[in-house]
């Protein structure tokens, strides 16, 4: 029940990031850029299936095809969080990070096509 409203108030605040979807291709392009920048650990992206959500364990990252970019820094900030505060609870510090990334995506203008 936490979870669901961890993910309802995610959604609420980063709405634009969670309704712009991306290639797959696109999606390694921006984890690429934003793993280098953050300094996280090597992330692997793999996709999987059209579901449209995510799962992070490790520092491999699963994905559903075409994902959006609020999915991509929600899984994102999980592995950075493991890697700085020791885990991957849903959390005011995991809302904070994923904020830092969607920020740093807009900033880049990831929005107007992924670059």
């Amino acid at each position: 029940m936490v979870w669901l409203k961890f993910y309802q108030k995610e959604r609420q605040r980063f709405l634009k990031a969670f309704n712009h979807k991306v290639t797959d291709e696109q999606a390694r392009k921006i984890i690429k850029k934003l793993v280098r920048h953050f300094k996280i650990p090597l992330v692997l992206i793999d996709f999987r299936g059209h579901h449209g959500g995510g799962h992070a364990h490790s520092n491999i990252i699963s994905v559903s095809h075409n994902p959006a970019i609020g999915v991509l820094c929600h899984e994102l900030a999980h592995v950075f969080n493991k890697a700085k505060y020791g885990n991957w609870k849903h959390n005011k510090k995991l809302m904070r990070t994923i904020g830092t990334f969607i920020k740093y995506c807009e900033k880049k203008n990831y929005w107007e096509n992924g670059k």
